[in-house]
């Protein structure tokens, strides 16, 4: 009785490549991601430690739903003469994710975002007596307080996707074979060529389709996924 969120799951209290909470709030969606952001100061300036490092936010904020608003596609065939092209496009929206990849590319100096400070960093922030930063932190220490800190703004990204999803051009040659070879009804050759593009993303690295999971326990949430693939093939259709 009284209770307005149930934790669905804590992903940080897993191990440190995790950030964030998926969370159950009552009168919201399902699947909202959850955690803290920087500690900002009335100017909405953001407040660093006296060594020039970050801090947390009092209270954890709410970043959106991982659940798509959107699921939809359209596929098209164009025909010209004994040829015809298939085209598949379809894509999802509206959904949010944290991404442990982008974390610990950070983390880590593996990330392109790692490129910034390598000399060391200087956060555009006010120290605790409300000056302007000037002290530099060694990128090492600054950005594992990404994940000491719970800090998840850099690591959230809108799950969204447009893929060219299917390619098939298709040539009838069935009008050669019916001159010589009766029994055979339809004679047709087909390239194709499966997942063929991702046309528009947001989250960086990775594809927002290939996440550790779909349950409702794990979604919104990406955990070094491994690139799809490619399939490129021919098929040859006989008809008797």
């Amino acid at each position: 009785p009284g209770q307005t969120r149930q934790v669905v799951t804590f992903f940080n209290g897993t191990g440190n490549e995790f950030i964030g909470y998926l969370v159950y709030d009552v009168g919201k969606e399902m699947n909202q991601l959850v955690d803290y952001t920087y500690l900002r100061n009335e100017k909405g300036q953001v407040m660093l430690n006296s060594a020039g490092g970050l801090q947390h936010s009092i209270n954890t904020i709410n970043y959106g739903s991982a659940n798509y608003k959107l699921i939809g596609g359209i596929a098209n065939t164009f025909n010209y003469k004994s040829l015809s092209l298939l085209i598949q496009v379809d894509g999802k929206f509206g959904g949010k994710v944290f991404s442990s990849t982008a974390l610990n590319g950070l983390r880590s100096g593996q990330g392109k975002n790692s490129l910034v400070g390598r000399n060391g960093v200087i956060f555009d922030g006010v120290l605790p007596d409300g000056t302007q930063n000037t002290i530099s932190v060694s990128p090492q220490t600054f950005y594992a307080n990404y994940r000491n800190q719970n800090i998840a703004d850099p690591f959230v990204f809108s799950s969204d996707f447009i893929k060219l999803r299917n390619i098939t051009l298709t040539y009838d040659l069935t009008r050669f074979m019916n001159k010589n070879v009766k029994f055979v009804k339809g004679l047709t050759l087909s390239a194709f060529c499966r997942n063929a593009a991702l046309l528009m993303k947001h989250i960086p690295t990775v594809d927002p389709e290939a996440f550790a999971s779909t349950s409702d326990s794990r979604l919104g949430y990406e955990q070094h996924t491994e690139p799809t693939t490619r399939t490129l093939g021919l098929n040859l259709n006989v008809k008797f």
